[in-house]
Formats: C-alpha cells, structure tokens, sequence
C-alpha cells in the first residue's frame, strides 16, 4: 500500500532520497554536491514528501520557500534557485521523482500541499526524460 508523508532528516533518509532521486534526468548530471545540500536543506526543513510502498522508497518530492519576487525570477530564467526562506510566500518545487509512475503521486502530493502550502503560490519546472525542451510552469496558489 502507497503511504506519503512528510520528510525527516536521518542519515538512513538522506541516503535513500540520494539514491532515488540521483537516477533521473536532471539530477544525474548535475554536480553531486549542489543537488546532495539542496537534498538534504529540504529534509532538515521539512519541505519534501516521500512515498513508500510498504517500506521501500518509491517517490519524492522537494521545494524551497521564498518570496514571490525571487520565485518569478527563477521562473523567467533570470536567477538562479534562491536559498531557503522560513517565511517565504511562495515555493518552488525542486525534485519530483518515482519509480511507480503509474501511481500518479502527484495527485497524492497535492492532497498534502493543501495543509503544508495553504495560501502559498507554487512555481514548478518540468525536465522530460527524453529529451524534450523543460517548460516552466505558471505557478498556482494552494487552498486549504
């Protein structure tokens, strides 16, 4: 049975995130070292959501908070990913990757989102596996 859930930093965590998320485009190819921090920012911060089937890790999903001004930069490509922002109105989502597509967790994520990201506006960029051009998203606003 799928469960999803808030992350938690532990080591154990960390490394299975690394693991899971370090085998898809783009991640692979970037720098280890950027993608490892931004990794582990998410889990201390608890903005990311895991899902497991039964104890295996099969999905994950990070952001960062930050302001609106920042976030529509980053979108408009004219920034790069800003840090972390405890009271940041926005959030950008940073890592969405599963290795059970057909269970469509981001449906899951969004029930989440509803409590973790109430009132917030959402920017997201989708990287296609084959190939294909990233789009960048219109960022939505989360209700509760």
């Amino acid at each position: 049975m799928i469960q999803v859930r808030q992350g938690n930093f532990t080591f154990e965590e960390y490394t299975r995130v690394i693991l899971l998320v370090a085998k898809y485009q783009p991640f692979y190819d970037l720098q280890f070292g950027a993608v490892a921090k931004r990794i582990e920012t998410e889990l201390l911060n608890r903005t990311c959501l895991l899902a497991f089937d039964d104890e295996k890790l099969i999905g994950y999903c990070g952001w960062v908070l930050t302001n609106q001004e920042r976030a529509d930069r980053w979108i408009q490509k004219k920034a790069q990913l800003p840090l972390h922002d405890d009271d940041g109105d926005s959030a950008i989502i940073t890592h969405v990757v599963t290795d059970a597509p057909e269970e469509n967790l981001f449906k899951r994520y969004l029930v989440l989102f509803r409590s973790l990201l109430s009132g917030k506006k959402i920017y997201r960029l989708k990287v296609f596996n084959d190939g294909r051009d990233e789009i960048r998203r219109r960022p939505i606003t989360v209700r509760n």
